[in-house]
């Protein structure tokens, strides 16, 4: 199915032009749906098309981290949604509504995808699948859930409300990194600067007047001159060092083996309570919406991005599909301890488990936020003190010269 922009004009008498996006397996069968309500195509343009899926890793990367980067998006539009159908919209003219205030963005090319899967038959969660790019399974599960029990408009809102504090704990860690990371920048630029502007001028001189140039000054020239002329190539490097890990990460993470068990160990603690977090929250979302929990455990599984918890949630599905209650099907000490373990056992038995582990989520959120935290005020200090070494080293580089030059008359 292709998507098409066209403009076209009223065959009535009032000639009024009409632009819009409709999708279409070509341009003629576009045109014929368009005659068909009363309208003469001027011009039509093909959008996009869409092709076949794939499930190779770096699409599939490239689908979450355009996902992460419209998570403000999803939110407004998730919001948005649920207001016009709180105020008695049917979908349909709920998506239309929405539509106009986007068309001709990448947003407003998705709403004409789902406003013409609709028009087909599908539902909204079924729509919803067609865009990778844009909706999570877990969206997906919800919305459908809540198509179900007739209770889409909370669903939305409650999806609108998850993307409002879904990023917080990346966006500090990021904050946490970005001021030793410009200070590093800083220092690199002072090194490279001195070491091909400053020390060359001091070396000829030494070496004008006969003097043997200190060996600290010439391996900061040297550093500073491999710096210069090594960083364009060093960005394509480490850009396929950093795909070559993430394939291999793939490759190596297999459940039981020696090389996952490595791997489980050197995560660091505060990114597994983060991706603890979100499994949490969201399975507190998906069972409020009606999912079941071998569904939602199935729905999130995917969507985990250390393959050790991914691993964890298909299998505590399988468990629970045999029988197992939910606290022992989770009990994995890599990624539950046994405090978790019983607050989930006492949720179920109280029949309030996704309250309960919306607070638990909470929790480990407010725990890795402090870990954070803690991180930022040793690595402030930590990166100044480099800082102050990398600015001594060169001082110090520049200084020799002068002492030997004095030497020498």
């Amino acid at each position: 199915m292709t998507l098409w922009r066209y403009r076209a004009i009223r065959t009535a008498a009032s000639g009024e032009a009409v632009d819009g996006e409709l999708a279409g397996g070509s341009g003629a069968e576009v045109r014929a749906a368009l005659r068909r309500v009363g309208l003469q195509v001027i011009d039509l343009k093909e959008v996009r098309g869409r092709g076949p899926k794939t499930d190779h890793p770096l699409f599939l990367a490239l689908e979450r981290h355009l996902r992460k980067r419209r998570r403000s998006a999803r939110a407004e539009l998730f919001d948005g949604l649920a207001t016009l159908l709180e105020s008695g919209l049917p979908m349909l003219q709920s998506l239309d509504a929405a539509l106009r205030t986007r068309r001709g963005t990448s947003a407003g090319r998705m709403l004409a995808s789902l406003r013409e899967g609709l028009r087909d038959g599908a539902s909204l969660g079924q729509s919803m699948q067609e865009e990778p790019a844009w909706f999570e399974a877990v969206e997906i599960a919800m919305v459908e859930a809540g198509q179900r029990g007739g209770t889409l408009p909370s669903v939305l809102r409650a999806l609108a409300d998850r993307h409002e504090r879904a990023g917080s704990l990346a966006q500090k860690l990021a904050g946490a990194l970005t001021y030793p990371a410009l200070l590093t920048i800083l220092g690199l630029a002072v090194v490279v600067f001195l070491s091909t502007r400053t020390l060359p001028d001091l070396i000829r001189v030494l070496e004008d007047a006969g003097v043997t140039p200190p060996a600290l000054t010439l391996k900061v020239m040297a550093v500073g001159r491999a710096i210069q002329w090594g960083w364009p190539a060093a960005l394509p490097l480490l850009l396929l060092l950093g795909t070559g890990v993430l394939l291999l990460r793939q490759r190596l993470a297999k459940p039981g083996s020696k090389a996952a068990a490595l791997l489980d160990r050197l995560y660091p603690r505060v990114l597994r309570r983060a991706r603890l977090a979100e499994v949490t929250s969201g399975l507190a979302d998906l069972l409020r919406s009606g999912v079941p929990m071998v569904e939602a455990l199935r729905v999130l599984a995917p969507a985990a991005s250390h393959p050790g918890l991914r691993a964890c949630l298909v299998h505590a599905a399988s468990r629970i599909e045999h029988g197992a209650e939910v606290a022992e099907a989770l009990a994995d000490e890599r990624w539950f301890d046994a405090e978790v373990l019983r607050l989930v056992e006492v949720g179920q038995a109280s029949g309030e488990l996704s309250a309960l582990l919306e607070r638990l989520g909470k929790r480990l959120e407010r725990s890795a936020a402090r870990a954070i935290d803690r991180f930022a005020a040793l690595l402030e200090p930590a990166a100044i003190l480099v800082l102050a070494a990398l600015v001594g080293t060169v001082a110090m580089a520049a200084i020799l010269p002068l002492f030997h030059l004095q030497e020498a008359f």
